[in-house]
């Protein structure tokens, strides 16, 4: 057996070492000390857990945004399928996609409403977790 520390060991010291020369730094700069105040703080009070919760919020509040604008767009394209068709050009959506989705949404005008109650709803709920 050796006497020699292996590398798990040095990585160790390695990173004590590094530890210990930063410590010794910190204190003539004023920035480098404000950054490690700042990640101390952040792990201290879980910050990418938070971070993760917050964006996983959002995520659930966009969803059902995203169905109120959907049915709402529906019910413009029903009131004027022509004005329709040339505002989703502008936007660079497809003459295919947008007549199939006029010709969808002509035949469900009961689910059309369904979609926008329910993501009323959802909005409402998930707005009030935010």
């Amino acid at each position: 057996m050796s006497d020699r520390p292996g590398p798990f060991e040095r990585a160790k010291r390695t990173v004590r070492e590094s530890a210990e020369r930063l410590d010794a730094t910190r204190g003539g700069h004023a920035v480098l000390d404000s950054l490690l105040q700042v990640v101390s703080r952040d792990r201290y009070l879980a910050g990418g857990l938070l971070a993760s919760a917050v964006a996983f919020r959002l995520f659930l509040w966009i969803v059902p945004l995203a169905v109120v604008f959907v049915a709402g767009s529906g019910f413009y394209a029903a009131s004027d399928p022509d004005q329709a068709q040339e505002y989703a050009r502008e936007f660079g959506v497809s003459a295919f996609i947008t007549g199939s989705v006029s010709r969808a949404l002509q035949a469900s005008d009961r689910g059309r409403w369904i979609a926008l109650i329910a993501g009323l709803v959802a909005l409402v709920w998930s707005s009030r977790s935010l």
